[in-house]
């Protein structure tokens, strides 16, 4: 909504008065502060009964506070949000408000000020064609105020105007070689004393800019960043391999193939060099730096006995970092759960008391609960998923990498609710409900294979065909026999599905590029919509943790791989999986009087 609903005239423009209250502040070195100024001006002028000038006020100092971005259709945002509400947006501003930002623009002293009101009033006004002349304000004074920070000690902060100045460049600007030629001849100017002061951060953004609009630009940087990785390379090579990566880059915008190449050979190179220093100081990180070196070396062609070279000593490296892994333990009072759950499965009969225990005891993983709890974890202890974390399986093998957590990615979010519900949620429901579920229905009703199988075969559910394997497992569980509940369910779980789709009508294989036909895998079948159509979305949720996602248990992928042993079979995912199954197979029995009933 429009802060000002009216124009401003020249009268109340001139008793604003703004210049006054910019000072040195009006760099852009500290926003905020000058912010804080403008909203205490407005505050004043609305106790004195000028509403018109308050509201100005509000629009110039929201203005300074906004926060730069680089969506072109939305580069300014709010510099905080809250449950309260959030700080000025550039979709906050109306005619007026525009208006107002324009003039504000031509009299600004300082060139930040006169950019970012220039760049506001000609963006949020919208209007096609737009006013040339504002936006070429804009870009004149982003580059006097990138040149007046560029070669500083506070040279980062010119970085976002930079990148935002070359978006408009090319709009207002691009029939200007000059200007061009301007903009340039700082950022070259640049390169070196970014080099110099070894911020990276700066180089590379440098860097990206020059690989996307101007050739020329690469040719002059390309033997600088070439200079300092090579300097880099005895004593950081980690680092190193990055200024690399970054010729690398250059080389292909250039189209030196050759060239190009030897720089992604020299980043695998001291990716490697870099996994031999981290085996002596940071055993853990080894393999994660060699597994990095080899898939580089690979990617640069290198010669096959290097490759072998590099695996051999990641084998080592990997069973050296098993040494440095802790182990970590906390104590937890569940007699009060085990009560409860006594209490919810007391039934006359076996059948009663396991329907009980199916739909009374527990629920499925609720994925909306488990993704908002990651939302508050993540509120309330940031820097635990911040950065990427590393899996390794017995023998050291790093088998999954999981990203630092972004709340904008429902992606990101649903791979670590995976993680929590995997490390949380499915260990505490097999050591405590699952177990003693098994340990009661067993000691109180002593219930037989043929028990099992006949309510296995007469639930509509179970697959033609899959009767005595899912009773054989089913029934193993009754027994502690965790090894057997493995061999017997885990592959069972995929004709489960397969059959459940074809009920409803899915098509449940691929088509090959031959013209051939494939049986689409589990988790392929699970990703397709019919699945959560059929089973919902948290029961597909629950699966994935189980037996398909490398951040969940990944029963089925690991085992039928072979690569579990007898004692990893035996572990809370296979008695959770036990506890999943009896649940889909007693479904059409879930509003049963027995489980509905009050007692």
């Amino acid at each position: 909504m429009p802060v000002l609903e009216e124009a401003i005239d020249d009268e109340t423009y001139a008793a604003l008065d703004w210049i006054s209250l910019v000072g040195e502040e009006g760099d852009g070195s500290v926003p905020w502060s000058l912010t804080t100024k403008f909203y205490q001006r407005a505050r004043e002028l609305e106790e004195e009964g000028q509403p018109l000038r308050s509201k100005a006020m509000q629009v110039l100092g929201g203005a300074i506070s906004m926060h730069l971005r680089h969506p072109s259709h939305a580069p300014f945002g709010p510099v905080f949000q809250s449950s309260e509400g959030r700080s000025m947006s550039m979709e906050d501003l109306g005619q007026h408000d525009v208006a107002l930002l324009a003039r504000a623009a031509h009299e600004a002293p300082t060139p930040w000020l006169k950019a970012r009101f220039a760049d506001l009033s000609v963006t949020a006004d919208g209007r096609i064609p737009p006013d040339w002349r504002l936006g070429r304000l804009a870009v004149d004074a982003y580059l006097d105020y990138v040149g007046s920070v560029f070669g500083t000690e506070h040279a980062i902060r010119g970085l976002d105007e930079l990148q935002r100045s070359l978006v408009l460049l090319w709009v207002y600007a691009k029939k200007d070689p000059a200007l061009w030629e301007r903009y340039w001849t700082v950022i070259l100017d640049e390169i070196p004393h970014s080099i110099e002061n070894n911020w990276p951060g700066l180089a590379f953004r440098l860097c990206d800019e020059a690989i996307n609009r101007n050739r020329h630009a690469c040719e002059a940087i390309l033997p600088q960043i070439e200079a300092k990785a090579a300097a880099l390379d005895a004593d950081n090579p980690q680092e190193a391999a990055r200024w690399h990566a970054q010729a690398y880059r250059l080389n292909q915008r250039l189209g030196k193939s050759k060239e190009a190449n030897a720089s992604l050979m020299a980043q695998g190179e001291a990716m490697a060099r870099a996994a031999e220093l981290a085996a002596e100081q940071q055993p853990l990180i080894a393999p994660v730096h060699m597994i990095e070196a080899i898939s580089i070396l690979r990617k640069a062609k290198a010669a096959p006995s290097r490759i072998q070279d590099l695996r051999d000593r990641l084998a080592t490296y990997e069973r050296a970092s098993l040494d440095h892994f802790g182990h970590f333990s906390a104590k937890t009072d569940v007699s009060g759960w085990v009560k409860w759950i006594d209490e919810q499965i007391a039934a006359p009969d076996f059948f009663s008391a396991l329907l009980r225990a199916a739909y009374r005891a527990g629920q499925w993983l609720n994925l909306e609960e488990i993704e908002e709890r990651v939302r508050q974890q993540y509120s309330q202890h940031p820097l635990s998923s911040m950065f990427t974390t590393t899996h390794v399986n017995a023998d050291g093998v790093v088998v999954a990498q999981r990203p630092p957590l972004d709340l904008n990615d429902p992606a990101s979010v649903r791979l670590h609710a995976t993680s929590s519900a995997h490390q949380i949620d499915i260990p505490m429901r097999s050591s405590v409900m699952v177990s003693h579920v098994v340990n009661t229905l067993h000691s109180q009703y002593q219930p037989s294979f043929h028990a099992v199988k006949e309510i296995v075969e007469a639930s509509p559910i179970t697959p033609p065909g899959q009767v005595d394997t899912l009773a054989r497992g089913l029934f193993a569980g009754f027994i502690d026999d965790w090894l057997a509940v493995s061999v017997y369910l885990i592959p069972a779980v995929e004709p489960f599905v397969r059959a459940q789709l074809k009920r409803i009508g899915a098509h449940t294989t691929g088509m090959n590029e031959d013209g051939t036909q494939h049986e689409k895998t589990l988790g392929e079948m699970l990703a397709m919509p019919e699945a959560e159509l059929f089973f919902g979305r948290n029961l597909v949720f629950e699966l994935h943790v189980l037996l398909t996602d490398t951040e969940g248990f990944n029963l089925r992928n690991s085992y039928c791989h072979g690569l579990m042993t007898d004692r990893e079979l035996q572990n809370a995912g296979i008695m959770s999986l036990w506890w999943t199954i009896w649940r889909m197979i007693l479904f059409p029995w879930h509003n049963h009087p027995a489980v509905l009933a009050t007692k």
